[in-house]
């Protein structure tokens, strides 16, 4: 196997507010919604969860709770990454970090 970083699959929610409005009731929290984009995203590429390398994510809003949210996410999905756990962010660009 390579030692070249790959994509090999990716998965989106759909455009819109997914936060409540303030005094809403929240109806589902982040670690649910990225939850789902990492596991559809591992689907699409047909490989097994112990073959994901690495682990790299916007970082979340201020509203969340949760502190080292990457390490949370991966400890949910029970991925054992051999390289980075990461939290990016950089304006309008952090896609394509």
């Amino acid at each position: 196997m390579s030692n070249q970083p790959v994509i090999i699959a990716y998965a989106a929610t759909p455009v819109g507010r997914l936060m409540p409005k303030p005094g809403d009731p929240i109806d589902q929290f982040e670690q649910d919604i990225l939850s789902d984009l990492v596991i559809d995203s591992v689907n699409i590429a047909g490989i097994d969860k112990k073959d994901v390398g690495s682990l790299i994510l916007t970082s979340p809003t201020p509203a969340t709770q949760q502190l080292g949210f990457a390490t949370f996410l991966a400890s949910r999905l029970g991925l054992q990454c051999q390289g980075q756990i990461s939290e990016v962010n950089n304006m309008g660009i952090t896609g394509g970090l």
